[in-house]
Protein backbone atom coordinates (compact mmCIF):
# COMPACT_ATOMS: atom_id res chain seq x y z
CA UNK A 1 0.00 0.00 0.00
CA UNK A 2 1.45 3.32 -0.98
CA UNK A 3 1.61 6.40 1.24
CA UNK A 4 -0.88 8.18 -1.06
CA UNK A 5 -3.48 5.41 -0.68
CA UNK A 6 -3.03 5.43 3.10
CA UNK A 7 -3.50 9.21 3.08
CA UNK A 8 -6.76 9.21 1.13
CA UNK A 9 -8.12 6.18 3.00
CA UNK A 10 -7.39 7.94 6.29
CA UNK A 11 -9.02 11.12 4.96
CA UNK A 12 -12.17 9.11 4.18
CA UNK A 13 -12.27 7.78 7.74
CA UNK A 14 -11.75 11.26 9.18
CA UNK A 15 -14.45 12.66 6.87
CA UNK A 16 -16.99 10.13 8.15
CA UNK A 17 -16.05 10.92 11.77
CA UNK A 18 -16.40 14.68 11.18
CA UNK A 19 -19.78 14.27 9.44
CA UNK A 20 -20.89 12.18 12.42
CA UNK A 21 -19.57 14.76 14.91
CA UNK A 22 -21.31 17.60 13.03
CA UNK A 23 -24.53 15.78 12.19
CA UNK A 24 -26.69 18.31 14.02
CA UNK A 25 -25.17 21.24 12.08
CA UNK A 26 -25.41 19.26 8.83
CA UNK A 27 -28.98 18.16 9.50
CA UNK A 28 -28.28 14.44 9.19
CA UNK A 29 -28.81 11.39 11.39
CA UNK A 30 -26.70 8.25 11.63
CA UNK A 31 -23.50 7.94 9.60
CA UNK A 32 -22.33 4.62 8.17
CA UNK A 33 -19.07 3.63 6.52
CA UNK A 34 -17.90 2.69 3.06
CA UNK A 35 -20.16 0.30 1.20
CA UNK A 36 -21.16 -0.93 -2.24
CA UNK A 37 -24.74 -0.27 -3.34
CA UNK A 38 -26.61 -1.19 -6.48
CA UNK A 39 -28.22 1.68 -8.33
CA UNK A 40 -31.50 1.75 -10.23
CA UNK A 41 -29.46 1.47 -13.45
CA UNK A 42 -28.05 -1.89 -12.32
CA UNK A 43 -24.57 -0.42 -11.78
CA UNK A 44 -22.79 -1.03 -8.48
CA UNK A 45 -21.34 2.04 -6.76
CA UNK A 46 -18.83 2.18 -3.94
CA UNK A 47 -19.57 5.13 -1.67
CA UNK A 48 -17.33 6.54 1.06
CA UNK A 49 -20.20 6.78 3.53
CA UNK A 50 -23.88 7.37 3.97
CA UNK A 51 -25.81 9.61 6.36
CA UNK A 52 -29.48 9.16 7.04
CA UNK A 53 -31.73 12.14 6.64
CA UNK A 54 -32.63 13.69 9.96
CA UNK A 55 -36.29 14.14 8.95
CA UNK A 56 -37.24 11.60 6.27
CA UNK A 57 -36.52 8.13 4.90
CA UNK A 58 -33.86 9.49 2.52
CA UNK A 59 -30.10 9.37 2.80
CA UNK A 60 -27.10 11.45 1.80
CA UNK A 61 -24.08 10.01 0.01
CA UNK A 62 -20.79 11.09 1.62
CA UNK A 63 -17.92 11.61 -0.81
CA UNK A 64 -14.45 12.42 0.54
CA UNK A 65 -11.97 13.85 -1.96
CA UNK A 66 -8.61 14.95 -0.60
CA UNK A 67 -7.53 17.05 -3.59
CA UNK A 68 -4.90 19.53 -2.42
CA UNK A 69 -3.96 21.32 -5.64
CA UNK A 70 -7.34 22.40 -7.02
CA UNK A 71 -10.96 22.46 -5.95
CA UNK A 72 -13.50 19.94 -7.19
CA UNK A 73 -14.41 20.42 -10.84
CA UNK A 74 -17.85 20.65 -12.42
CA UNK A 75 -17.44 17.24 -14.10
CA UNK A 76 -16.59 15.54 -10.80
CA UNK A 77 -19.61 17.09 -9.11
CA UNK A 78 -21.87 16.03 -11.98
CA UNK A 79 -20.60 12.44 -11.65
CA UNK A 80 -21.34 12.51 -7.92
CA UNK A 81 -24.81 13.94 -8.59
CA UNK A 82 -25.56 11.08 -10.99
CA UNK A 83 -24.33 8.49 -8.48
CA UNK A 84 -26.64 9.97 -5.83
CA UNK A 85 -29.59 9.98 -8.26
CA UNK A 86 -28.93 6.38 -9.38
CA UNK A 87 -28.79 5.23 -5.74
CA UNK A 88 -32.04 7.03 -4.89
CA UNK A 89 -30.36 9.40 -2.43
CA UNK A 90 -31.82 12.64 -1.15
CA UNK A 91 -28.55 14.52 -1.65
CA UNK A 92 -24.89 14.37 -0.80
CA UNK A 93 -22.07 15.75 1.26
CA UNK A 94 -18.77 16.46 -0.50
CA UNK A 95 -15.81 16.64 1.88
CA UNK A 96 -12.68 18.29 0.53
CA UNK A 97 -9.89 20.60 1.76
CA UNK A 98 -10.32 23.19 -1.02
CA UNK A 99 -13.41 25.11 -2.10
CA UNK A 100 -15.42 23.88 -5.06
CA UNK A 101 -14.76 25.47 -8.42
CA UNK A 102 -17.53 27.75 -9.75
CA UNK A 103 -19.22 25.17 -11.98
CA UNK A 104 -19.05 22.55 -9.24
CA UNK A 105 -20.74 24.98 -6.82
CA UNK A 106 -23.61 25.43 -9.29
CA UNK A 107 -24.09 21.68 -9.67
CA UNK A 108 -23.84 21.11 -5.90
CA UNK A 109 -26.46 23.76 -5.13
CA UNK A 110 -28.86 22.43 -7.77
CA UNK A 111 -28.42 18.77 -6.77
CA UNK A 112 -28.58 19.28 -2.97
CA UNK A 113 -24.94 18.43 -2.31
CA UNK A 114 -23.55 20.16 0.78
CA UNK A 115 -19.93 21.28 0.81
CA UNK A 116 -17.93 20.48 3.94
CA UNK A 117 -14.36 21.72 3.87
CA UNK A 118 -11.96 19.67 5.96
CA UNK A 119 -8.25 20.44 6.31
CA UNK A 120 -6.09 17.93 4.40
CA UNK A 121 -4.00 17.10 7.48
CA UNK A 122 -7.00 16.42 9.72
CA UNK A 123 -7.16 13.42 12.01
CA UNK A 124 -10.05 11.97 13.99
CA UNK A 125 -8.58 13.67 17.08
CA UNK A 126 -7.65 17.05 15.58
CA UNK A 127 -9.48 18.76 12.76
CA UNK A 128 -10.72 22.05 11.39
CA UNK A 129 -13.88 21.92 9.30
CA UNK A 130 -16.01 24.58 7.62
CA UNK A 131 -19.68 24.29 6.75
CA UNK A 132 -21.58 27.29 5.43
CA UNK A 133 -20.34 30.26 7.48
CA UNK A 134 -19.31 28.18 10.50
CA UNK A 135 -15.88 26.87 11.41
CA UNK A 136 -15.60 23.85 13.70
CA UNK A 137 -12.42 23.06 15.64
CA UNK A 138 -11.82 19.76 17.35
CA UNK A 139 -8.62 19.28 19.31
CA UNK A 140 -7.47 16.58 21.64
CA UNK A 141 -4.83 17.49 24.18
CA UNK A 142 -2.88 14.70 25.79
CA UNK A 143 -0.77 15.29 28.83
CA UNK A 144 0.94 13.11 31.31
CA UNK A 145 4.20 12.26 32.94
CA UNK A 146 6.44 9.29 33.26
CA UNK A 147 8.08 8.13 36.44
CA UNK A 148 11.72 9.05 36.46
CA UNK A 149 11.29 12.28 34.50
CA UNK A 150 13.04 15.26 36.02
CA UNK A 151 12.72 18.94 35.58
CA UNK A 152 15.02 21.60 36.98
CA UNK A 153 14.22 25.26 37.31
CA UNK A 154 16.51 28.21 37.98
CA UNK A 155 14.92 31.25 39.52
CA UNK A 156 16.56 34.53 38.55
CA UNK A 157 15.59 37.69 40.41
CA UNK A 158 15.59 40.93 38.49
CA UNK A 159 18.94 42.74 38.74
CA UNK A 160 20.90 39.69 40.02
CA UNK A 161 22.77 36.84 38.45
Amino acid sequence: MTEDSVTWETYEQVARKVVSDLRRALGVGDVTGKEKLQGESGATWEIDGKATSGVSEGFFVIEARRHTTSGQKQEHMAALAYRIQDLGGTGGIIVSPLPLQHGAKLIAAYEHIAELRLAADSTTENYVAQFLAQTFHHATVKSGFALGDRCSTTLVKAGTK
